[in-house]
């Protein structure tokens, strides 16, 4: 018998007994609809992001220009020392001009970037470096290379560097949810380190094999790659209303007001100053020594800065339990 069938007096009994005056039938749909669907008995496993197409189309791009540029660091020293012989001077002014973009436009970088779409501002900078490093085999095929060509190359790429990599920090958490983001670094971060570890031995071998100007056309590839991946990228970044932006001094000021002003941000430029310095002076001498002096090959040189790179992480490893033992300042 239908709901519709049920005698008056039935159904008035039955709402009496319920404390709503809802009949027992009522009362439970009521009640299930209000607690909505049951609950599932599993939480469904999140995707990886190594399925994640988005991020993996920006994971690509950026693990082949990370070990282009290790293939850069190790051919143009080589370039320089061997081919131009360039002298201890001469190698000096390349590392100096290198380091001088982050000084120059380190500081106004980071304001400008902040008003721009900081994935825009990658793929520029991707095809600024592949413009001019495209430059160096072609002057040497040439036979027009000479040690300023490099100084110019040296310079503009690093400006560009500078700014891919204070845009490449801000950008992934535009492309993952805020709970993801930490996994992606993560992932980011260990190619970077793998590239790190693995690619001055692959530089070195590909230098040796094609010579170092020909060896920076392969750079020029994987930033070209990079560049395309970037395009194919889908960010969704927020950009800040014109009105909300100060005059770019007064933001510069305002970021050295407040590092300066700090106590552990003080220390810490002043060690990271004196790092970069001494750090200068070995990129300078260790390719004079091991090419000229020595007289190692390219390969040999390549496997040692590999070897070197396995103390860098050795040393991360190891930096908690240095920190329990001394404090972190």
């Amino acid at each position: 018998m239908s709901q519709s069938d049920t005698p008056p007096e039935v159904a008035a009994a039955a709402r009496a007994e319920s404390p709503s005056g809802m009949s027992r039938a009522d009362a439970g749909d009521a009640i299930e609809a209000d607690q909505g669907p049951a609950p599932a008995t599993g939480t469904a496993p999140r995707r990886s992001l190594w399925r994640d197409a988005n991020f993996m189309t920006l994971w690509s791009g950026q693990a082949l220009s990370q070990f282009g540029s290790q293939i850069t660091e190790l051919a143009i020293p080589v370039l320089a020392v061997l081919l131009l012989e360039a002298t201890e001077a001469q190698v000096g002014y390349l590392n100096a001009a290198a380091m001088a973009a982050f000084l120059v436009v380190g500081l106004p970088a980071g304001a400008w970037i902040d008003r721009m779409r900081k994935r825009h501002v990658m793929i520029w900078a991707d095809a600024v470096r592949a413009l001019a490093l495209a430059a160096v085999p072609a002057l040497y095929l040439l036979g027009m290379l000479e040690m300023w060509h490099l100084y110019a190359v040296a310079l503009v790429v690093g400006i560009a560097t500078v700014f891919f990599d204070v845009s490449y920090q801000s950008l992934v958490p535009s492309l993952v949810p805020s709970d993801r983001i930490a996994e992606a670094n993560g992932k980011l971060e260990s190619t970077q380190q793998i590239a790190g570890l693995s690619g001055p031995a692959v530089a070195g071998g590909l230098v040796g094999l094609i010579t170092a100007p020909l060896a920076i056309l392969a750079t020029v590839g994987t930033y070209v790659v990079s560049m395309i991946a970037l395009i194919r990228t889908r960010d969704h970044e927020q950009l800040r209303a014109p009105e909300d932006h100060a005059p770019l001094h007064r933001e510069i000021a305002e970021g050295l007001a407040w590092v300066f002003g700090n106590r552990y941000l003080r220390r810490i430029v002043a060690t990271t100053s004196i790092s970069n310095l001494c750090s200068t002076v070995i990129f300078t001498l260790t390719p004079i020594f091991y090419l000229r002096i020595i007289g190692f090959s390219p390969e040999v040189m390549g496997l040692l800065f590999s070897v070197g790179a396995v103390g860098g992480v050795l040393g991360a490893i190891a930096t908690p339990r240095i920190v329990a033992l001394v404090g972190e300042a």
